[in-house]
Order: structure tokens, then sequence, then C-alpha cells
């Protein structure tokens, strides 16, 4: 099964910058912005593939990994995804859907000691002439908080 139609006209290197939106933060929401680059590679049968994007918080630098099959047939996708800072300590595995236009929408599950668990949904999609990548926080209750906003281009 080929590689999904947005991620073989992505690949390739991107650049651009990276919104970390802290919702949950003393005093209220914070956004730090920072320059980010992403890169989109498939394997050489086209089967899968892989994005790497790296970013910065307070000068530190962060970097994450999605390895991404899809099944344009079904409009499934799957993926495992690290990142540095959000979750470095597993790999999360991530189940989703791909929509008509060809856009990515993932989620994920999370543990948080004591509490029920929590999500990421991510969302992978072609935006003005560009690539744009948002991952949202879901709580339990499945309120959900944009968390960080990549916008890229060549």
């Amino acid at each position: 099964m080929p590689a999904c139609q947005l991620l073989i006209a992505s690949e390739g290197t991107w650049k651009g910058s990276s919104k970390l939106r802290l919702v949950y933060q003393p005093g209220g929401e914070t956004i730090t912005e920072s320059s980010s680059t992403l890169s989109v590679e498939l394997d050489k049968t086209r089967s899968f593939s892989q994005i790497h994007y790296d970013w910065e918080y307070e000068g530190e630098a962060h970097h994450g990994r999605f390895l991404i099959a899809c099944n344009d047939q079904r409009g499934e996708v799957t993926a495992g995804w690290v990142d540095t800072w959000h979750q470095s300590f597993s790999v999360m595995h991530l189940k989703g859907t791909i929509s008509e236009k060809g856009h990515l929408n993932f989620l994920g599950s999370y543990q948080v000691d004591d509490h029920p668990d929590w999500s990421w949904r991510i969302e992978l999609d072609s935006h003005r002439g560009g690539l744009r990548i948002r991952m949202y926080n879901v709580s339990p209750d499945g309120g959900e908080e944009l968390a960080v906003e990549g916008h890229y281009q060549r």
C-alpha cells in the first residue's frame, strides 16, 4: 500500500515556524514561537513515511518523529510518535483518518498519574501552498486545547 498522497506530495525538507501554546501556566496562557524545520521521507517502496521536525523552547533544542502508514483505500492512518518535550519516554501509538482532501487526523492517548488518560490529536494538512501541523491536547472529558501549530514552506 503506498504512503498517502499528502506525504508523497510533501516529500523533502520544509522550513517554517512552530508555536507552542502553554495554556495551563500560572498567570495564564503563554505562546512561544521558534524557527523549525520538517522533513518528510518515504521508504523505497513508498509503503510508509517518516516525518522529522525540530523546534526550540527557552533556548533548548527539541525534536520529534512520526512513523506513518496509510491505507488510502480505507481512509485510515496509523503512526508512532515521539517528541523530546511533549512525551519523550515512550512511543505513542496514534490512529486516525485521511479526509477526502487527503489531510491526516490522528489520535493517541497517554497516562497521567492518578488521573484518567489524556490524549493528543494531531492534524497534518496542506495549507496556503505549504504544510501545517497542529497538535491538540485533549482532556479526559474531551475538551481540546491547541498546543502546537507549525507552518512550513519549501
